[in-house]
């Protein structure tokens, strides 16, 4: 039977020789992932898993990158608003939506208070003011290509997240993002324009008012901003990150970011509101400390529901977190030998083409996994990818040795290093190897591709 994917080969336990906050922490991971009676209670075993998540991604926040990660999309907010919003108005602007900006962009900046609606308004008229000079071509070019920057610099560390080191295609990219830059804003604009709407609508005050449904009104009306911005988070969650992101895990991780975004917003509103100490020292100063404040702990939070995310769909990571996770030679061989076979089956087939990201879902491993093996299919011209993304075979199935896919995979399949060839081996050693590649070729022999697909 053929060893599961999904186990992974981790090294032994801690040394004897570690600090005792490592000690620590070792115990706390083995309680939380050793294996679990049946016999204890149910209620405990969730309780369990719900707390295998919570330490995740606590020790994600404090060993890995995010804080970082966060801290660079503060800059590339700030270097990259002014352009968003120049394009998002000159969309809404043909619609006559424009002015629905303004109220949007104040609810996004709510935790900082008072002072959400006069930078909302401030941020709107210096876009207003810059329209006339982006008019030109030129200028309109550069406006689009500084916003598609920005959302591809979401998308790397979305894709960094997900051990995806491939970002899309330069088609894909394009089509996507300029999708995304067109059609965003007004969808964001109308949908919020319509629940606000409907709230102030008079056949609303009607029903508020002589109902027993009142109270459910109200508070579907007060959740309805926030069930919207959990909706937004869902699909960031599904569409940025290069790989395939089941539904209901982007829906789940959006509505918990939702969530605990919302909470901290509240809790960073009210400790604004009472740092007055910082507006004596920093006066005029303190709105701009309190808005990079607000932009990097909303950037963390957005990628710790990235995280989570990855988690939930990925539960077998969960203990090894960020550390570097590559197939063994074993698994390697099998997944590059699976991945001819499935692009192969679909050529012939003439049915749809598999990518790198489906094949990760229909493997059960995470990209980053698979993505070394079949650059090194790639390398050998094994596999060809497409401009779309599609996996095709370099050549007829029929003229593809099965040796020559072992083969590659054996040469090497780590593109960080550059791989050493040759050493001073014994004699015994060398004839031993030699004897095992022979083996491999004679079992091999005469038998390609074609032998291996449904015919």
């Amino acid at each position: 039977m053929a060893t599961p994917a999904t186990v992974l080969c981790l090294n032994a336990g801690p040394s004897t020789h570690e600090p005792p906050m490592n000690d620590l922490l070792a115990r706390l991971e083995s309680a939380l992932f050793a294996p679990w009676p049946a016999d204890r209670r149910p209620w405990l075993g969730r309780l369990r898993v719900f707390l295998r998540y919570v330490y995740a991604l606590i020790r994600d926040l404090l060993t890995g990158d995010h804080n970082l990660r966060a801290m660079s999309l503060v800059y590339t907010t700030l270097l990259s608003v002014v352009p968003l919003v120049a394009f998002a108005l000159s969309v809404l602007k043909g619609l006559g939506l424009h002015h629905d900006l303004v109220p949007l962009l104040a609810e996004m900046l709510r935790p900082l208070g008072d002072h959400a609606t006069d930078l909302a308004q401030r941020l709107v008229a210096v876009v207003d003011r810059l329209q006339g000079r982006l008019i030109g071509t030129v200028g309109f070019a550069v406006l689009i290509f500084n916003s598609m920057a920005a959302i591809q610099k979401i998308e790397e560390s979305f894709n960094h997240i997900w051990n995806v080191p491939r970002l899309r295609g330069a088609g894909r990219r394009i089509g996507e993002y300029l999708g995304v830059l067109i059609v965003g804003p007004v969808v964001i604009v109308t949908t919020f324009g319509v629940a606000s709407g409907l709230a102030s609508h008079s056949g609303s005050d009607w029903l508020r008012e002589h109902t027993p449904l009142a109270p459910v009104l109200a508070v579907i009306h007060g959740a309805a901003p926030w069930g919207l911005t959990c909706l937004a988070l869902a699909f960031l969650y599904a569409f940025v990150p290069n790989t395939t992101v089941r539904a209901r895990v982007a829906l789940t991780a959006g509505l918990v970011t939702g969530v605990v975004w919302v909470a901290a917003g509240f809790a960073f509103a009210n400790l604004g509101a009472y740092s007055t100490r910082m507006m004596a020292v920093y006066a005029s100063f303190a709105i701009t400390l309190l808005t990079l404040t607000w932009l990097w702990l909303s950037w963390l939070i957005l990628l710790l529901g990235c995280q989570l995310a990855f988690y939930l769909q990925n539960p077998r990571y969960l203990r090894t977190g960020r550390r570097l996770l590559v197939a063994s030679p074993r698994l390697a061989e099998r997944l590059a030998l699976s991945t001819m076979i499935e692009a192969a089956s679909a050529f012939q087939a003439g049915s749809a083409k598999p990518t790198l990201a489906g094949l990760a879902e229909r493997f059960d491993v995470a990209s980053g996994v698979l993505t070394p093996i079949v650059d090194c299919l790639e390398r050998t011209g094994l596999l060809v990818e497409t401009a779309d993304g599609a996996l095709v075979p370099g050549r007829a199935p029929g003229t593809i040795g099965l040796a020559a896919i072992v083969g590659a995979i054996r040469d090497g399949t780590d593109t960080e290093h550059t791989s050493l060839c040759e050493a001073l081996t014994l004699d015994r050693a060398d004839a031993a190897s030699d004897g095992l590649e022979q083996a491999i070729e004679a079992h091999f022999a005469d038998r390609t591709l074609l032998d291996l697909l449904d015919r």
